[in-house]
């Protein structure tokens, strides 16, 4: 499984290097509320605040957080004062529609987004430009498109790179996985989410 993961992550990065595709990290969230427009649907488009938190929507008192460099799924903190690792600012990529990156907001983390990195998401910091192949990759790790919640609730985030994979929890770890695998009964849920800011 993980052998045929890596190959199919070969085959994408080297296809959209042949491609030339670029995914600058340019570009700020400056209004409130972004609201990019969802196609051929006639659900109302998904929003997410430009700063502020995740929450799961089948475990409401649970949210996305960072700690130690992962993605987590942890008990919603209670005060703005405890709510430093669980801030992300949705930074849209210009030139792409619905498609995003999180960054994390703590002052010490600068140039830090969450990716995607052998399936288990990850805070990691923007590689060097002069490392060809790692910034190029790290650009297509991190950047999302924002989807209605695939419980038809809330927002989900599809992997850029990896179209039909979606940020979930899972044992309250965050991974990007694809719908309909067997056995998987929770992966809507698990990859749907709502964007909040936290009033103290």
């Amino acid at each position: 499984m993980d052998k045929s993961r890596r190959a199919i992550s070969t085959t994408v990065t080297t296809a959209a290097l042949a491609a030339g595709l670029t995914l600058p990290i340019t570009g700020t969230a400056t209004a409130a509320t972004l609201q990019p427009t969802t196609s051929g649907s006639n659900t109302a488009a998904p929003q997410i605040s430009s700063r502020g938190m995740l929450r799961s929507l089948n475990y409401r008192k649970l949210c996305v957080r960072h700690a130690f460099f992962q993605g987590e799924l942890t008990p919603c903190p209670t005060r703005s004062s405890d709510a430093a690792d669980f801030y992300f600012k949705a930074v849209p990529v210009q030139g792409h529609s619905n498609l995003y990156r999180l960054a994390a907001t703590n002052k010490n983390l600068t140039r830090f987004y969450l990716r995607h990195e052998n399936y288990r998401i990850v805070l990691s910091k923007v590689p060097p430009k002069s490392n060809k192949a790692a910034y190029t990759l790290f650009l297509k790790d991190s950047a999302f498109y924002l989807r209605t919640g695939r419980t038809g609730k809330g927002i989900s985030f599809e992997s850029y790179n990896f179209p039909g994979w979606y940020i979930r929890h899972r044992n309250f770890h965050l991974y990007i996985s694809k719908e309909g695998e067997p056995g998987d009964r929770h992966f809507k849920g698990d990859a749907s989410f709502s964007s909040f800011n936290m009033i103290d």
